[in-house]
């Protein structure tokens, strides 16, 4: 098991600590190298392979910046197309972290992920009316689920309070094809992450799963 296994393996453990530290090691292991092939545009696609690995776990690490410079020098040289693909979508993830960055917003681990089929789908697509309203259900749901948990009141109908809605922002990936699944990742303040012991995100949406499995249930 690599380094960035065991990571993964002490994050699902609960110990973020010891993850974040192997995280660090990993991107250290495969920066090094990356730096060493740099110059050498005859060695794709070993090169731009490299750079990418690299350009994951430095995002993975929270070094965005790092992440950035990865991705420019793996696409400088001559990577195959997929692999440049790879990296433009690389790159287009570091955007939105950064994004959120700004703005004080943190994506939390957990998320759950919501999948239509049949007849109104087809490759990539989807009919926008099946799909939107599942969206904003969800949307509900969630909203509905995270006031209850705050202690507030049961809000029948109306627009979602303007705090909760700062304190509880949904994101949703880019729908993959066939299934036209999506996942929805709850992001939240980054002052809130620093109270411990405090994971609403995980109550709300082992709550909403419950609910689901309920409501669905023979």
């Amino acid at each position: 098991m690599n380094l960035a296994e065991l990571a993964f393996a002490a994050k699902l453990q609960g110990d973020l600590e010891k993850s974040k530290a192997l995280l660090q090691q990993a991107f250290e292991h495969e920066f090094k190298p990356a730096q060493l092939i740099a110059k050498d545009l005859s060695a794709e696609p070993s090169r731009a392979i490299l750079h990418r690995s690299a350009a994951t776990l430095a995002m993975d690490c929270g070094c965005l910046r790092e992440a950035e410079r990865l991705v420019a020098t793996g696409l400088a040289g001559n990577p195959p197309d997929q692999i440049a693909d790879e990296l433009r979508d690389l790159f287009n993830q570091i955007n939105f972290l950064r994004h959120l960055e700004l703005r004080g917003i943190s994506l939390e681990a957990n998320e759950f992920q919501l999948a239509i089929d049949g007849k109104v789908v087809s490759h990539g697509m989807a009919q926008s009316d099946e799909f939107v309203e599942r969206v904003k259900y969800t949307e509900t749901l969630l909203s509905r689920t995270a006031q209850r948990k705050a202690g507030r009141p049961y809000q029948e109908k109306g627009r979602t309070k303007k705090d909760i809605k700062e304190s509880f922002e949904l994101y949703l990936s880019i729908p993959r094809a066939a299934s036209f699944a999506v996942t929805f990742r709850i992001g939240v303040p980054q002052q809130q992450l620093l109270l411990p012991g405090f994971d609403i995100q995980s109550d709300i949406i082992d709550e909403i799963m419950e609910c689901l499995e309920f409501a669905y249930s023979d």
